[in-house]
Order: structure tokens, then sequence, then C-alpha cells
């Protein structure tokens, strides 16, 4: 594929970081609207911690900062947040079936 490895690692870093956070935090029992909302604030959330990093490792000797990590921090994040929105609305439709 051509993916540099460290794109790959910073991509799999955060994968689980919105999918933690939501399941620990989110609203899992509201309406889809307030889901999407807990969805939307945990993936904000997990980006500007991304870009936090990024620019704390800019300041160190030994480390360099990397927009290209944040954009792979950051894809990450939205399809880890899209990931959990889809498995919300499959629960939500099977709750509603039954």
């Amino acid at each position: 594929l051509g993916i540099p490895a460290d794109k790959a690692v910073h991509f799999l870093m955060f994968f689980p970081l919105p999918i933690i956070a939501f399941f620990a935090l989110g609203r899992k029992n509201g309406s889809t609207l307030e889901v999407v909302g807990s969805i939307i604030s945990v993936a904000a959330f997990s980006c500007v911690l991304a870009g936090i990093t990024e620019i704390v490792q800019g300041t160190l000797p030994y480390r360099s900062e990397d927009i290209n990590d944040f954009k792979a921090d950051c894809l990450a994040i939205v399809l880890a947040s899209i990931a959990v929105l889809i498995v919300h609305l499959i629960r939500s439709r099977k709750k509603h079936h039954k």
C-alpha cells in the first residue's frame, strides 16, 4: 500500500481512543441525535488531543512534529467514530424490531 510504518502506528494508536472514550463516557442509550452528539464530541476531543501531542513533540529535542502524523491520527479517529455510529444504529434497529 505504500503507507509509511510510522503513519500506520499512529493510525493504530488512535483508532481505539474514540471507541473506548464513547463507551466509557458517551450517551449510549439516548436518542440517535444525542448519540451522534456524543460521538462528535468524543471525536473532536480526540482530534484536539492528537494535535496537542504533535505540538508537544515539536518542542522536544529528540522528536519532531509532523502534520501527516496528525492526519493519520484524525483519520483513525473519524473511521472509529463512524464504526461506533454504525454499531449504535444496528443495535438501535435490532432493539426497535423486537
